[in-house]
């Protein structure tokens, strides 16, 4: 529900940025209007994101979603009376979306499993230490039980969450 509200209230943002370019089509007001929808969207992650998680998951979706539409929205606006600004807003916007769908669709979803072999006459038996890391997540679900299933396989002594 909470979600719902935050992007309810980013659009209306997103509109209010567009609708005002429109009438002043200028990369100054532009770059004053982005500066002032960061900070509504810094408003609305203190308000309804709770914890730091949620906090982060608003500023996500301001970043990554409403983000991307207003520097598209506002290229569009501004590509007739100011092309570079436009090029610039455009190319911030393709760079977004695309370290977005790393951030969202490759990197939770990449585990990797690392094995170190270390040597010491101090040590006589042989043991098996686990780090597990970036387990970034208010909520344990599929990715991380299988992540969680792959370490309990692999039988370490000691687990260690860094």
């Amino acid at each position: 529900m909470i979600d719902i509200v935050v992007n309810a209230s980013l659009l209306i943002v997103d509109t209010a940025i567009l609708l005002f370019l429109r009438k002043r089509p200028r990369p100054e007001v532009f770059a004053g209007l982005l500066a002032a929808g960061g900070i509504a969207s810094l408003f609305l992650a203190f308000i309804f994101g709770g914890d730091s998680f949620g906090m982060m998951r608003v500023l996500a979706w301001a970043i990554f979603v409403h983000g991307v539409v207003v520097l598209a929205g506002g290229a569009i606006i501004l590509w007739k009376p100011h092309r570079k600004p436009a090029i610039a807003a455009l190319a911030i916007a393709l760079v977004t979306v695309l370290v977005g769908a790393d951030a969202f669709f490759v990197e939770p979803h990449w585990l990797e499993v690392t094995r170190v072999k270390i040597s010491s006459p101090k040590v006589s038996r042989r043991f098996t230490i686990a780090v597990v890391a970036d387990l970034q997540t208010d909520g344990i679900g599929d990715y991380e039980r299988q992540a969680l299933e792959r370490v309990a396989h692999e039988k370490p002594d000691l687990i260690l969450f860094a």
